[in-house]
């Protein structure tokens, strides 16, 4: 699909996270109502919005947590 860039089978409620990468939000809406929405066996989709994207580096700094030093 247009738009899914990446795709996680994952623990928990969730079957899957797919990660839908798009330009503005009609473009979401596309994505979602029309595209995955309309795969069969799909019943349910929950969307959440990423704000700001932090790279690795920014992460290991983020969760160090000293035992190494």
């Amino acid at each position: 699909i247009d738009g899914v860039s990446e795709v996680y089978s994952v623990t928990g409620d969730t079957d899957l996270i797919a990660i839908v990468r798009v330009r503005n939000h009609d473009e979401l809406a596309e994505v979602i109502a029309d595209g995955v929405n309309k795969i069969p066996g799909i019943t349910r989709t929950l969307t959440n919005l990423a704000f700001r994207t932090y790279s690795a580096d920014d992460l290991d700094h983020a969760f160090d947590l000293g035992l190494g030093d």
